[in-house]
């Protein structure tokens, strides 16, 4: 029999359209896991970008040097990136303390700041780096004069362990740039409690010592850090003018040469060096040195004082009234310059001049002894002997004792014509001072009363 074609047509309808399902259930079933496995990769690549974008944070702070991927390396985990950060940022902070000196300060001040500056803006706290390292933080923090930030983290330095010494010590000098030298010495004591001071501690104990009156504790605790070449240059910064203050020029002169050995470019020692030069009478090496150093900072006042009274010792008289008159018109308030412009006009023979500037100095400080003496003096020379006894009276007022001052009130009686009060002024004079009896040999206004003297003798 012969079979129909629409017999044929109808038998595979059912399996054309089974084949047509089976095909769209595959091509469903394949964008599925399409599905799937793009929301894997993209979850993925979100944690990759993550890790990409937390790096790169790290790299723009300069924590980290750049591992590139050419390299073939791959990318560490963030908690390793953070332990190399950390590692990074101790080695630094290590780095630029080891520079910060016996007087708590530090060659780059710039890269501290900076240091610090990063340390903040990462909110490192001490307990996130090493104890040392910590309490090195806290020298950087005084050394940019933040001393309580420095408190701070010298206080939880030493609670982590760091040198318990060395904490107080910088909490000590905190102190100090604060001006509470009373809670400095606190801590400065509590620091010798721990170990035997070294330098810097010692330095600073002197410091701290002077800063409270304690000038005889100073004394022997600057002599101390002295004997330490690190601190001698610093300690004799202290000691020689307090040798110069006592008449020890010697002493301060061998003190300030070893410490010139020991630092020899240090402006603050050559300052020193001018002024022993002063103190030994070696006036024109003295302004030779001092006028080099009044060029270089000009505004160094006490500069000009070593410098004028120097000149004055050379009896260069023109020269200091020019220094004077500077200093004068930088302080017409101080009465010292004052007076001391008056002695160098009365070495310049201009006796009237110089009384004024006695009498200046004289209102500004009514109980300075010599102010009222010299002006006594200027205006004896001045042939004023009257205005001159009530200045010498107010001078020996202040100091009954003063031999020359009883000198020169006994020389304007005698040109006055009161040679019985002049004689009674002299023997004064001399019973104060025996010395001056060479001095009234050489008194025209005396030959009356010696040879009245020497006649009943």
């Amino acid at each position: 029999m012969v079979r129909q074609p629409q017999d044929a047509s109808r038998r595979e309808a059912p399996n054309l359209l089974a084949i047509q399902i089976a095909t769209a259930s595959i091509l469903l079933l394949l964008g599925a896991v399409a599905v799937i496995v793009q929301h894997g990769q993209a979850r993925r690549l979100d944690t990759r970008l993550s890790e990409l974008q937390h790096r790169l944070d790290l790299l723009e702070r300069s924590v980290l040097a750049p591992q590139p991927e050419a390299l073939g390396g791959t990318v560490p985990s963030v908690e390793a990136l953070e332990e190399d950060a950390r590692e990074s940022l101790t080695l630094r902070v290590r780095a630029l303390a080891a520079g910060v000196d016996a007087r708590f300060s530090v060659p780059s001040a710039d890269g501290a700041a900076a240091l610090l500056a990063e340390i903040a803006a990462r909110g490192t706290t001490p307990s996130d780096i090493h104890a040392d390292a910590a309490l090195d933080v806290a020298s950087l923090f005084l050394a940019t004069e933040r001393p309580e930030r420095a408190i701070a983290w010298s206080e939880s330095a030493e609670a982590a362990g760091a040198d318990a010494g060395k904490a107080r010590t910088c909490r000590a000098a905190a102190f100090m740039q604060m001006g509470r030298p009373g809670k400095a010495y606190e801590a400065i004591k509590a620091a010798a409690d721990t170990a035997e001071p070294g330098a810097a501690a010692l330095l600073l104990r002197g410091q701290i010592e002077l800063a409270l009156g304690k000038q005889v504790e100073a004394h022997l605790t600057l002599a101390r850090a002295a004997r330490f070449d690190v601190v001698a240059a610093d300690a004799a910064v202290y000691l020689v003018p307090s040798a110069l203050e006592r008449g020890e020029v010697d002493r301060a002169a061998a003190l300030l040469e070893r410490a010139e050995l020991l630092a020899p470019r240090r402006y603050d020692l050559a300052r020193l060096r001018a002024e022993v030069l002063l103190a030994q009478g070696r006036y024109e090496r003295c302004i030779e040195l001092a006028s080099m150093l009044a060029a270089v900072d000009g505004s160094d006042a006490a500069m000009l004082w070593v410098l004028g009274r120097a000149q004055l010792g050379a009896t260069r008289a023109t020269a200091a009234i020019a220094t004077f008159e500077t200093l004068v018109s930088r302080a017409p308030e101080d009465a010292r310059a004052h007076q001391y412009l008056g002695l160098s006009l009365l070495a310049e023979l201009e006796p009237a001049s110089a009384a004024e500037r006695f009498v200046r100095a004289a209102n500004l400080a009514p109980d300075s002894v010599e102010a009222w003496y010299y002006l006594g003096v200027a205006r004896s020379n001045a042939d004023d002997c009257s205005a001159a006894v009530e200045a010498l009276d107010r001078a020996i007022a202040l100091e009954p004792a003063h031999a020359h001052a009883r000198f020169a009130r006994a020389v304007c009686m005698a040109r006055l014509g009161d040679d019985e009060e002049a004689q009674r002024a002299l023997e004064r004079a001399l019973s104060l001072d025996a010395a001056l009896i060479d001095k009234a040999g050489e008194v025209q206004a005396f030959e009356r009363i010696l040879a009245s003297t020497g006649s009943a003798g």
